[in-house]
């Protein structure tokens, strides 16, 4: 009689293992010329798993067979999110916050702290490391310059004329104290002008004070008193250029040599006189 010994099949599934959610582990029991049967049903040489489970298979070679058993641990780490993407506008900044709980962290700018202040455009990315896991969360800032508005020093003017308020910013829109939605305005009255200048998600502001002056006219009238009779004539008004404000012109400045009144010899003159109306 002859006995044949035939080598049996040797599968090794390794140590037990724990995983982190999200990641898997491949579980190989490959033996030449060998059958498979998983504790899950699988016929393969290898099997994927991504869940906590005992996983075990029977290899077969004829009628030789092996068995080995392993337990697979998957922990739930906490996910860290840092948010949508961000807006911001020259001058702002904007915390990003990875705080999770028993984790380090490891931010692209080499920061190791929870929270980091961005303020320039770029993408932002941390690690949030909790024991074997890591979790990984990025967010894209974007700063956009702000508009720059400039009415100028508060203006004060004479009536009848105006002065142009101009907030003009390329791109941009307007809304004005007046309701107006232009780049300028024209101001010609007594008031407090501000405007809101946008771009985009930026905006600026800015106010001026408009002062106008009341513009006066005034008349120019010389007087004398008569030779024979003791009366007082005036020759014909004259008109004097108008001024702005209540200070009064100077009439040697803007007298003219008007015609005597017939039959009215001076005996004595009078210093011309300005009547303001």
């Amino acid at each position: 009689m002859v006995v044949i010994v035939a080598p049996a099949p040797v599968v090794d599934l390794g140590v037990d293992q724990t995983l982190c959610n999200g990641t898997s582990a491949t579980l190989d029991a490959t033996w030449p010329g060998a059958s498979y049967l998983w504790s899950n049903g699988a016929v393969t040489p290898t099997i994927t798993a991504s869940a906590s489970a005992t996983h075990s298979v029977i290899v077969t070679v004829g009628n030789c067979a092996a068995y080995d058993t392993v337990v697979v641990n998957v922990i739930t780490a906490t996910l860290v999110d840092l948010g949508l993407d961000v807006s911001l506008c020259q001058g702002e900044d904007v915390m990003l916050d990875a705080t999770t709980a028993g984790a380090t962290y490891l931010w692209s700018t080499g920061a190791a702290t929870p929270t980091i202040t961005a303020a320039t455009s770029g993408t932002y990315w941390v690690q949030a490391i909790q024991g074997i896991c890591t979790t990984t969360d990025t967010v894209v800032v974007t700063v956009a310059p702000a508009p720059v508005v400039d009415l100028g020093v508060d203006q004060a003017f004479c009536n009848g004329t105006s002065v142009t308020l101009d907030a003009t910013w390329p791109g941009a829109s307007y809304l004005w104290s007046n309701g107006a939605v232009t780049p300028t305005i024209t101001a010609s009255a007594s008031a407090t002008h501000s405007v809101i200048v946008t771009v985009g998600n930026c905006a600026a502001y800015d106010t001026v004070v408009v002062n106008v002056i009341t513009q006066h006219s005034w008349i120019l009238v010389r007087m004398f008193r008569c030779a024979k009779a003791k009366t007082y004539c005036s020759m014909q008004p004259q008109p004097v250029q108008p001024t702005c404000g209540v200070q009064e012109p100077s009439p040697q400045r803007s007298l003219q040599q008007p015609q005597e009144p017939i039959g009215c010899k001076r005996s004595k003159e009078f210093a011309p006189r300005l009547i303001l109306w």
